[in-house]
């Protein structure tokens, strides 16, 4: 039977890139995001997962135009470089709205009908290695993903009776087009400057998005799928390495990544 694959912002990026391999997997894929995804093959739904109400209206939209939906994935993702004095709370609302508040309730409303219907279903967040490894200058981003980690593994305890199991992927840095639409504030703060630099940088010379969509499929069709995957060889041992670093180790180590002087 053909999987009814439903994406979050699969306009761009990762998801966009996670889109394409499950059509030539023969799947039916669903876009929900502000902009339509570049693919004819997409079926697309105007979403703003900065507002639930939105998301809603999709999600029972799709499931009475095709009945199921067998595997979810959430990539909607916002970011930004801002000093903690100068923030303004509409931009860190919007970013936790986006991702953290959008994934919950993207969740919620799919776990509804993926329990009504045989099979149970497959639910895949797109996380960040900044959940470990938090950025200088975005705590923001780094507290939403790492938000996702806790919710990912607790969750997965509630919801495995029916049948659905749910995954968080790490990306670390991935060469895509996030890098250039990240909102950084003007300052004279030579750090933020050099944090914001620094991420691009490792951004643009880190994973494509198709390798990165390569472990969102395992993730979405392997049958014991892990509940945090880290993509990328050299991810995991990162990952590991944060893992065990004890704090002011590992925010020493950070501040050396980004090029942070005292």
């Amino acid at each position: 039977m053909e999987k009814i694959v439903l994406l979050f912002g699969a306009s761009s990026g990762i998801g966009l890139a996670s889109a394409k391999i499950f059509l030539e997997q023969g799947c039916q894929v669903i876009n929900c995001s502000r902009h339509p995804a570049p693919d004819s093959r997409i079926k697309n739904y105007q979403v703003d997962t900065a507002h639930c109400a939105t998301i809603d209206t999709a999600v029972k939209e799709i499931e009475n135009s095709f009945g199921r939906i067998d595997i979810m994935i959430y990539s909607s993702g916002t970011s930004m470089a801002a000093p903690i004095d100068k923030v303004l709370q509409a931009d860190y609302k919007y970013l936790f709205d986006v991702n953290l508040i959008g994934a919950i309730y993207a969740t919620q409303k799919v776990v509804n009908v993926m329990k009504k219907q045989s099979g149970g279903g497959r639910i895949v967040l797109i996380g960040s290695l900044a959940s470990v490894a938090p950025i200088p200058y975005d705590p923001y981003y780094c507290a939403s993903k790492a938000a996702l980690n806790a919710f990912t593994v607790a969750l997965a305890t509630e919801i495995e009776r029916y049948g659905i199991s749910i995954c968080n992927v790490l990306p670390g840095g991935t060469k895509t087009g996030f890098s250039f639409v990240r909102k950084v504030y003007e300052t004279n703060d030579d750090n933020l400057v050099n944090a914001s630099q620094a991420l691009a940088k490792q951004e643009q010379n880190g994973m494509t998005a198709e390798s990165v969509a390569k472990r969102v499929y395992k993730s979405a069709t392997t049958k014991h799928p892990p509940l945090i995957a880290v993509a990328g060889v050299k991810n995991k041992i990162f990952y590991f390495s944060c893992k065990l670093m004890p704090a002011k180790l590992l925010k020493r180590a950070i501040q050396t990544i980004f090029n942070i002087k005292k």
